[in-house]
Order: C-alpha cells, then sequence, then structure tokens
C-alpha cells in the first residue's frame, strides 16, 4: 500500500507539472460509456456501430491559395478498394509520406521530423471552422488529402482542398491518436475503464473491425497506467499496449499474432524501429522483438511519465523517472542521462545529429551522442511538442492573447520566424508537404504555408 501511494503521489507530480500533453496512457475524462466489449477476452469480431453521420454543413473553409504539395510529391487517387490494391498487394505502414503526417509522432520511430525544409516566412491560407470543437486532444492526423480532427466525442475527416466534412465517427474518451495505414484509420476508444481499438474505412468512415483487449487498467492501482495507447503500424501488424499486454495484431483482420506479458501496468504507447518493439510499464522499459514479442532487453525504471519513446539510429531516448536518459538499442546500455533540477524532461524530435526535448515551458536541443546541451529556449506559460524539419524546429509558444506559432533555427535556437496567434490549443503542430497545421481553442484549424 506504501508501494501504491508512492507511486501515485510521484505521477501526481509529473501530470500536474506536464499538464495535458502526454500520449494516452492517463485515465481519460468521465464520458459516455465506450462500445461494448465483444466478448470477455480479446476478441476480433467486429462491433455492430451506428452509421456515421451523412457530411453536413459543419463546417467552413476560408482559403486564400491553392496548397503546395511536397519536392516530388504528386497527388494519388485512392487505390485501395476492400482491403485489396489494384496495383497490387499493399504492406500497410502508418509511416509518413510526404504529404502526410500519418500518425502521433509522424512515423513509427515518433521522431515528429520530416526531410527537408519550409521556406520562411510563413503566411495563414488556409482556416477551417469547426463547430462543436475546443481543440483540445490529440495533434492532427493528416493523409490520403484528409486531415483526421478529434473533436467532441467523434473523429472527424475534414478534405482539406474544399474543407467539407467527408464523415464523422462517435468516439469516447480524449487523446484517440488516429494513425492511417493503407485505406485504414486506425483509433482507440476508451471510457469508464471500457475500450476498443477500432479500424475504419478511411473513404467512409465506416468500421472495419474492433479489437477489445484482455484489461485495461484497475482500481487497485488507481487506474494509473493500463489504458489503451495510440496505435503504430509496421509491415502490416499493428502494435498497442493495453493492461499489462502489448498486443502485435494484423492491421486487415485485428486477428492477434502474438501478446507479451508484461510486469506491470502499461504507461508509454509502442515505438517501432529497426525490428525492435520499445513500450515500458512502471517498473521496466522493454525492447520486444517485432516478429516474436520475445524480449531482447529490459531496463529498470522508476517511473513513467506516459510519453512514448523517440528512437534515433542506435539511441532510444526515454524519461526513466529520473532524468532523461539515451540507451542504446542493441543491449539496452546506458549512453548517457539528461538531468536538468526541476524539470521533468520530454523526449520530443530528432532531426541530425541533434534531439529536441521539452518540459513544460522550455525546449532543448540536445547533442544525440552525448546529450550536452545545445541551446535552450523558455517561455513563461508554455510550449509544446515540436515538429522538426532539417532546418527549422516548429512549436506552439506561450497560451492565451499570447500564443504564437514560432520555428526556431535548429542549429542555433533563435528564432527564425514566428506568428502571433491568440487562442492557439496546447496540441503540438503538424507538418505535411510544405504547410503547417495548428488548431486553436475556438475550435479552428489553420495552415500557414509560404
Amino acid at each position: 500500500m506504501d508501494g501504491l501511494k508512492q507511486r501515485s503521489g510521484m505521477i501526481l507530480v509529473a501530470l500536474a507539472a506536464l499538464g495535458a500533453f502526454a500520449y494516452v496512457a492517463w485515465r481519460p475524462q468521465a464520458g459516455p460509456a465506450a462500445p461494448a466489449p465483444v466478448a470477455p477476452q480479446a476478441t476480433t469480431r467486429p462491433v455492430i456501430a451506428a452509421p456515421p453521420p451523412q457530411p453536413t454543413a459543419t463546417t467552413s473553409l476560408v482559403q486564400r491559395d491553392a496548397q503546395p504539395a511536397a519536392a516530388g510529391a504528386t497527388s494519388v487517387a485512392p487505390t485501395a478498394v476492400l482491403g485489396v490494391d489494384l496495383l497490387g498487394p499493399v504492406i500497410l505502414n502508418s509511416t509518413s509520406g510526404p504529404d502526410d503526417w500519418a500518425m502521433e509522432g509522424s512515423n513509427p520511430s515518433r521522431t515528429r521530423s520530416i526531410d527537408g525544409a519550409l521556406a520562411l516566412p510563413l503566411t495563414q491560407r488556409s482556416e477551417v471552422r469547426l463547430d462543436d470543437d475546443r481543440g483540445t486532444g490529440s495533434p492532427l492526423t493528416i493523409a490520403r488529402g484528409l486531415m483526421l480532427v478529434e473533436s467532441q466525442n467523434r473523429l472527424r475527416a475534414i478534405d482539406i482542398k474544399s474543407g467539407v466534412e467527408r464523415w464523422s465517427f462517435p468516439l469516447v474518451g480524449v487523446y484517440i491518436s488516429p494513425a492511417v495505414a493503407g485505406k485504414y484509420v486506425f483509433v482507440r476508444s476508451e471510457a469508464g475503464n471500457k475500450g476498443q481499438l477500432l479500424a475504419l474505412d478511411i473513404n467512409t468512415g465506416k468500421q472495419l473491425w474492433a479489437f477489445t483487449p484482455k484489461r485495461l487498467s484497475s482500481p487497485d492501482n488507481s487506474y494509473f497506467g493500463g489504458h489503451l495507447t495510440s496505435p503504430v503500424v509496421v509491415d502490416g501488424i499493428m502494435f498497442i499496449g493495453a493492461g499489462q499486454e502489448v498486443y502485435a495484431l494484423d492491421a486487415n483482420t485485428g486477428a492477434v499474432r502474438w501478446t507479451f506479458a508484461a510486469k506491470d501496468y502499461i504507461s508509454s504507447s509502442a515505438t517501432v524501429s529497426q525490428g525492435q518493439v520499445y513500450i515500458s510499464d512502471f517498473r521496466y522499459f522493454y525492447a520486444l522483438n517485432q516478429q516474436s514479442g520475445t524480449v531482447v532487453w529490459s531496463y529498470p525504471t522508476a517511473l513513467s511519465i506516459y510519453f512514448a519513446p523517440v528512437v534515433a539510429a542506435q539511441t532510444v531516448l526515454l524519461n526513466d523517472g529520473k532524468g532523461l536518459i539515451a540507451l542504446d538499442t542493441a543491449s539496452g546500455k546506458q549512453l548517457w542521462m539528461a538531468n536538468i533540477p526541476s524539470q521533468t524532461l520530454i523526449p520530443g524530435a530528432v532531426s541530425g545529429s541533434r534531439v529536441f526535448v521539452k518540459s513544460v515551458s522550455s525546449l532543448y536541443a540536445l547533442d544525440l551522442a552525448s546529450g550536452k546541451e545545445l541551446w535552450r529556449v523558455d517561455d513563461r506559460n508554455f510550449i509544446s511538442l515540436p515538429a522538426v524539419t532539417s532546418d527549422q524546429v516548429f512549436v506552439v509558444k506561450g497560451s492565451g492573447a499570447d500564443a504564437a506559432i514560432v520555428a526556431f533555427d535548429v542549429v542555433s535556437g533563435q528564432s527564425a520566424w514566428s506568428q502571433p496567434v491568440a487562442a492557439l490549443a496546447t496540441s503540438a503542430p503538424v507538418i505535411a508537404g510544405k504547410t503547417i497545421y495548428v488548431r486553436t481553442g475556438d475550435g479552428r484549424v489553420l495552415s500557414f504555408w509560404h
């Protein structure tokens, strides 16, 4: 009991410091019950749900210019029909293409970075207004010409060019973190300690299959940890955590390929890189074999604070409760630790030889090889997780009337561009093509490009 009280106290301190920016492992807000589980054990049989609402006049678009595509990118019509690609078999991955930001963190390594840079200065070119939206929850997902927006108890698919809502799907919980792979949108739905991972058709919003995990959190653990984590798809397999288990699911069918039983409740989302799945519970950080789910190595942690690790080359970055640490991906050996007094550091992004980490109101650039601090930027209120190019680091900085979207130079940390926008939401910016997207607290999605 003393251990539980100590854990609860530590987590509450961390959560109080970090606010609402964690990935998805905390207890979701109270809300309507999640879709009823199909069976008391893990299942892949579809849940019968009401058809998605037809598009309605719930959005409006202010468009000023034609939107640029990424260099070398071409517009491609959808080719997937009933799970079979017309151009041949497709191996599903939630890796972002040049005009996409397909999942939380952009790619399975969750580096939150893209190749190339954006020409500055940027100008606001488009504004989509959404009814009944507060800008809370997970960052946008951009894929297949759609922006997927977590709104109030639903996921909304908005056509980027027209601003028209293509479909919406009722969901419960917060920070639902949709991921796109092929024709599928994978999204979590959880409330009241009941939940499922759902696969939706990206073109219609129709539910294709659902997965109900063995268990989620527990009142015995004060509902800390164990909640459904944000999905990641690699080589046709989707990886999620729930309860004390890690699941590898066939992305086309939801069938379980393997299950790993952790020592404690899962406390971070999974990151996948170079054949290994990285995930943590409240006691250990694990590197699992991607094909079999067997443990390659594990590393003891004092406390995991609900953020997915970030992988760059042969280094995996995480917060182990004592500080930000870098581990060797092959052996699990600690390479370095960064510990700044009174700051809880979160791995945010990687670009080249630099790793970007944040606390509530500070952004740091560290040397990837040594952990040495290269520069830092502070704000009196807030700095979001970054979105990074080869030359720039974009963040939401400040709050309320003082909020702005800012680009810092990757090398020097000097401000390269800034645009004040009152009432920006705290969710991180995302980059798709040559455009950066941000949300506001009054239900708008703003797009900026050169």
